[in-house]
């Protein structure tokens, strides 16, 4: 036997011992640095801590080390879930594929608008006060109102919205439902004005008295009557920060829809026959761009 290449043989094998060794060791040594925890070795960082952290509401005066043991350990819980979940091969099935696809195209276009808020400057004083009084509906005019509401799916077919646009009682709206299979349910609702665009509200408050309106809710269909109303200005140090990031998030609006119109214009859309674009305006067809962020008036 040839000793040499029996000894280079060896030496190899012992090599390749030597290195798996090393991997198991790697594998199983103590998270340190910016890896907080691992499972079987997949490292889970300070930086996806911090994150889990930030999607939480988290109480004042909370222990904040209780407070991020628990984010750690909804991190681990959701990551050992998500390997079972990859053992069964529910990767692989056609609905996670597709639903992954939206998740992630959906974040992409929240980091954009993050992004083009990021470069925004902050509203001259004229913008605001301009701004303040083109919308009196959500300052000095706010109002609460009382409504009685049905609420529906969006349906595919259109047919009953010529009923609805004849509707002239809430009694009309339901046959019109019911005579198109339309499921609803009814209730006492609420409806402040300062979270309803002022030429919306400049509509509703255009309607007869006593007669419904429609909104659509995306995807869902709100049908109301008002039904009482309280006055509910917005007084004090609240209202120029709100009036404030209100217009912030007016002109992000239109600078995401100028983005979108120039993207739009560079790409070939091609649908087929039976499928188009829906005409500005048709109910229950919300747009791809995420809804600006703003505070929220306090009663």
């Amino acid at each position: 036997m040839d000793m040499t290449k029996f000894s280079s043989r060896r030496r190899g094998w012992l090599l390749l011992a030597v290195g798996a060794a090393s991997l198991v060791a790697g594998c199983h040594s103590k998270p340190t640095g910016q890896v907080v925890a691992t499972i079987d070795g997949d490292e889970i960082t300070l930086t996806e801590l911090n994150a889990e952290l930030a999607s939480m509401q988290i109480p004042a005066g909370a222990d904040k080390k209780l407070v991020q043991n628990a984010a750690l350990e909804r991190i681990v819980e959701r990551k050992v879930l998500a390997k079972a979940a990859r053992t069964d091969g529910l990767d692989q099935n056609p609905e996670f594929i597709v639903r992954r696809q939206q998740l992630e195209d959906a974040l992409l276009v929240q980091m954009l608008a993050k992004k083009v808020a990021g470069s925004m400057k902050a509203p001259a004083a004229g913008q605001v006060d301009k701004y303040m009084t083109d919308n009196s509906n959500m300052f000095a005019a706010r109002t609460i109102y009382t409504v009685d509401q049905l609420q529906f799916d969006t349906p595919k077919r259109q047919d009953y919205v010529k009923g609805l646009a004849a509707a002239k009682t809430m009694d009309d709206v339901t046959k019109v439902l019911d005579s198109n299979g339309i499921k609803y349910q009814r209730g006492n609702a609420q409806m402040d004005s300062a979270m309803v665009p002022a030429p919306m509200m400049a509509q509703i408050l255009k309607v007869p008295s006593g007669e419904p309106f429609v909104v659509p809710m995306g995807a869902k269909v709100a049908v109301s009557v008002i039904t009482g109303n309280k006055p509910a200005p917005m007084t004090g140090d609240q209202v120029r920060p709100f009036a404030t990031n209100a217009v912030r998030n007016a002109e992000l609006g239109k600078m995401l829809q100028q983005r979108l119109a120039a993207e739009k214009a560079k790409v070939k859309i091609q649908y087929q026959p039976g499928f188009s674009a829906p005409p500005a305006g048709t109910p229950g067809a919300p747009g791809a761009l995420p809804a600006p962020g703003g505070a929220t008036p306090s009663n």
